[in-house]
């Protein structure tokens, strides 16, 4: 799990710093966008299921 956790983060963190590193004040594409809220929703539902699973 913990793989599979900092794989997801990996994912997430990339674009972001992609998006931080371009330029403060461009506005982000809405594909851009879509893919982090997509990182942030699999994270927290894998957050979920481990505090569900009681681990």
């Amino acid at each position: 799990m913990r793989r599979i956790g900092a794989l997801l983060i990996g994912l997430f963190l990339v674009p972001a710093a992609a998006l931080a590193q371009t330029s403060a004040v461009r506005v982000p594409e809405p594909g851009e966008l879509s893919l982090m809220a997509m990182g942030l929703a699999v994270l927290g539902w894998a957050y979920h299921r481990r505090l569900r699973r009681g681990e």
